[in-house]
């Protein structure tokens, strides 16, 4: 497990021991080339191998206006959410590719891409998160091409969209609430009594994904809140469904 904070990461590593599993806590920025090398490194070490590799870190970087955004923040965003998850796949695939064998899940956000009863739509409820949403935008299109430069191999890249309420939904919240979005407050709030059942269903969304019940998949967008379990897979692959696409107007 990797995060910049390691009272979170010890947090983290507590629950999975009690559940009999053991752990490796790296704190690792994974913007940092280097500290995510040191990273995969450390993992091989205690592990020999990485079968799956979940990109989650992220932040939403500024809020506000594009032309009234700081620079090094927006360039900072893009670089956590889109940059590091770019490191992180680009140090585990030579292990992969070598096992023939691995599964990588990009944690988009319903930002990036919008489907579902999520409470988030229309899009311009997010006018105010460009750096974040483009970045986000960015992993599911790293999602499908990359799924045709391992063409052949055994190795399955898939993009979710999680929810819940986190400490960080709360404070982005309370900056929408100071810039009179009411409607995006009241569609946040209408979920907070949902947290813990769209949370717990965000992770069984993982699990299918790191599983071998989504071998057949790859290179797709899924919703935490779709029937993830009974997909047409064939008739998903066999077509441009769950990936970003131009929608054209009816003749």
């Amino acid at each position: 497990m990797a995060s910049r904070t390691l009272s979170h990461l010890e947090e983290t590593a507590s629950l999975v021991e009690e559940l009999g599993v053991e752990a490796l806590v790296v704190p690792t920025d994974v913007s940092d080339q280097e500290q995510v090398e040191e990273l995969v490194k450390k993992t091989l070490e205690r592990f020999s191998t990485v079968d799956i590799l979940v990109n989650n870190a992220a932040i939403i970087g500024p809020i506000g206006l594009l032309w009234e955004d700081d620079p090094t923040d927006w360039i900072q965003t893009v670089q956590v959410n889109l940059f590091g998850t770019f490191l992180c796949i680009r140090s585990v695939l030579p292990v992969m590719i070598q096992n023939d064998s691995g599964k990588i899940i990009n944690v988009t956000s319903c930002s990036s891409a919008f489907m579902g009863d999520t409470p988030y739509k229309p899009a311009s409820k997010y006018r105010h998160f460009t750096a974040y949403t483009s970045s986000k935008a960015g992993q599911i299109q790293i999602t499908e091409y990359l799924v045709y430069q391992l063409a052949g191999k055994n190795i399955q890249v898939n993009a979710m969209q999680p929810a819940g309420q986190t400490k960080g939904l709360r404070e982005i919240r309370n900056r929408m609430d100071e810039l009179g979005e009411s409607d995006f407050v009241a569609r946040v709030d209408s979920i907070s009594g949902k947290a813990k059942e769209i949370s717990d269903r965000s992770a069984e969304l993982a699990v299918f994904l790191a599983s071998d019940a989504s071998n057949e998949l790859s290179g797709r967008l899924l919703w935490y809140g779709e029937d993830f379990r009974n997909l047409p897979i064939k008739a998903i692959m066999a077509s441009d469904a769950y990936t970003l696409r131009r929608i054209e107007l009816d003749a």
